[in-house]
């Protein structure tokens, strides 16, 4: 492991929001046209539920999964359009993701740590595969039975790295993410813009700001 003074030794990143955009309303509006159901009728909030977090941590496979959404959304589609509409999530990498990536290393390994899931992770990592192999270790959360905010997941993932949570400066789009790092003592940085991502790569302490 390299040394350095600036205050962390490894950089750990978030996928969705920080290296490429997602929008679970693109998901609602394909389930809508498919079903031939009012546009706005189906509610993104549906998705934050209990099962969905299983699925996120490999506790339930694709069929259960799809099969629970399909019910709570009053859909009767087939599972072929039901997965076509959750990858819709997914959108396109930002045109800065491969520098962020490249900055990153001037620091030491970086590593990938994302909440998805066994459909979301087999689609974006074939759309994604150069930009994935640039990381040194890649910890998906269906894999590991471990998800974000948990602290207890940072501190398995901060092992699997080798490096103390301290010196590992992690970035994320979520507040609650961020929280759950800081409480498992990593340096976490919060990304609302573009900026952000970079100013926190900067050598140094980074700021101790709210989430």
């Amino acid at each position: 492991m390299r040394s350095h003074d600036n205050h962390f030794d490894a950089v750990l990143l978030d996928l969705g929001g920080v290296l490429i955009e997602v929008d679970p309303a693109r998901a609602m509006r394909y389930w809508e046209r498919a079903a031939a159901l009012t546009p706005g009728s189906l509610d993104p909030g549906c998705l934050d539920h209990d099962d969905h977090a299983r699925f996120e941590r490999g506790e339930i496979d694709e069929s259960q999964w799809f099969t629970a959404l399909a019910g709570r959304l009053g859909l009767a589609l087939p599972q072929d359009r039901m997965v076509e509409g959750w990858n819709a999530i997914l959108g396109e990498r930002f045109a800065d993701a491969a520098l962020v990536v490249a900055r990153a290393r001037e620091f030491g390994p970086v590593f990938l740590f994302s909440n998805t899931n066994v459909t979301h992770a087999r689609a974006w990592s074939a759309r994604f595969a150069p930009l994935r192999s640039r990381f040194d270790g890649v910890f998906l959360s269906h894999e590991i039975g471990q998800r974000k905010p948990d602290p207890s997941a940072f501190a398995a993932v901060a092992a699997r790295m080798g490096v103390a949570p301290a010196r590992i400066r992690f970035f994320d789009d979520s507040a609650a993410n961020v929280q759950g790092a800081r409480r498992a003592g990593m340096q976490a940085v919060r990304v609302r813009t573009r900026a952000d991502v970079f100013a926190g790569l900067a050598r140094g302490p980074i700021r101790s700001e709210a989430p």
